[in-house]
């Protein structure tokens, strides 16, 4: 049987999913998001956890098909309100430094630094391809609107 060496991360993010709605919603609302303009941290956090159980999905399966689709749909949702790539970009981001915050609090001492340098990487990786998938779907969807 094949072990999930990231099944332990999935576990904290999913225990810890809210959380991390919530701490990315108080960032956007900080920074003065225009993608959530006049919505309360809570209505902010609802929207979020879909983003943030897709990511729970993906560290189960490791499969990047349905990740990547994830991501273009739901980029090309927020680019058809009128908002850029990269402000859709900034939200993953903060998401991703959120769930950075919350591996580096679980696991912060010098006997885990392996574990936690693995997870954060995992993190940092998969914000990487959503951006790149991000800014793949809005390409192809600039070709198609020549």
């Amino acid at each position: 049987m094949e072990t999930n060496l990231y099944e332990p991360l999935a576990v904290l993010i999913e225990t810890q999913k809210f959380e991390v709605a919530h701490r990315t919603a108080e960032a956007a609302i900080a920074s003065q998001s225009p993608l959530f303009n006049e919505m309360s941290a809570t209505q902010i956090a609802e929207r979020l956890v879909v983003s943030v159980d897709m990511v729970i999905r993906y560290l189960r399966s490791g499969d990047a098909s349905e990740w990547t689709a994830f991501i273009s749909r739901t980029s090309a949702a927020w680019r058809e309100k009128g908002y850029t790539a990269d402000q859709v970009n900034a939200v993953g981001k903060t998401i991703a430094a959120k769930m950075v915050e919350v591996v580096e609090e679980r696991f912060p001492g010098p006997e885990q630094q392996v574990e936690r340098e693995r997870y954060i990487r995992r993190i940092n990786g998969l914000d990487s391809l959503a951006g790149i998938s991000s800014l793949v779907a809005h390409l192809k969807e600039e070709e198609k609107n020549k």
